[in-house]
C-alpha cells in the first residue's frame, strides 16, 4: 500500500515523514492480519496512533494557520473524527484484548483514513499551500 501512494503530498519534511510512518504501519498491520499474527502489531499501532495523531495533528494545524488555509475548520473535525476512532480502539483493545476481529478493524480504519483524508483533504490543503506560495504574475 505505501509503494501505491505519494507519501511526499507537501513541502513539509515533518508532516510527510508523518505520512510515511502511518503508511508502514498499515502495511506492517496489514500483512499481519493476513498472517495470522497481529496481536502484537495491533498493540503496538494503538500506542503509535496516539502519538501520530497529536504529533500530525499539530503539525498541520500549524501549516493551515501559516497558510490562512480556508478549510481548516472542516480538516480539524476531520482529525478529532479520527482521534475518536482511535480511542475507540484503544478502548476496545483494554476491554477485549488484541483479537484479530479488533486488528481487521483497525485495518479499515486506517485504509479509510488514509484514502478519505491524506489522499484527499491533505491534497487539497497542500493545492492551497501551493497556490499562496505562487508568485501573482501582472
Amino acid at each position: 500500500m505505501a509503494r501505491q501512494l505519494d507519501v511526499n503530498l507537501l513541502f513539509n519534511e515533518e508532516v510527510d515523514q508523518h505520512h510515511r510512518a502511518l503508511l508502514e504501519q498499515y502495511d506492517k498491520l496489514s500483512e499481519a492480519v493476513q498472517q495470522g499474527n497481529s496481536s502484537t502489531v495491533i498493540t503496538q499501532l494503538s500506542g503509535f496512533l496516539c502519538d501520530y495523531s497529536s504529533e500530525h495533528f499539530d503539525a498541520e494545524d500549524k501549516l493551515m494557520v501559516q497558510h490562512c488555509y480556508p478549510q481548516t475548520d472542516p480538516h480539524r473535525r476531520e482529525h478529532r473524527d479520527f482521534e475518536r476512532d482511535i480511542t475507540k480502539l484503544k478502548k476496545k483493545l483494554e476491554l477485549e484484548g488484541p483479537t484479530r476481529k479488533l486488528a481487521v478493524a483497525a485495518t479499515g480504519i486506517l485504509l479509510r483514513w488514509i484514502v478519505q483524508h491524506v489522499n484527499k483533504s491533505d491534497v487539497d490543503m497542500v493545492a492551497h499551500f501551493r497556490k499562496c506560495q505562487e508568485p501573482e504574475i501582472s
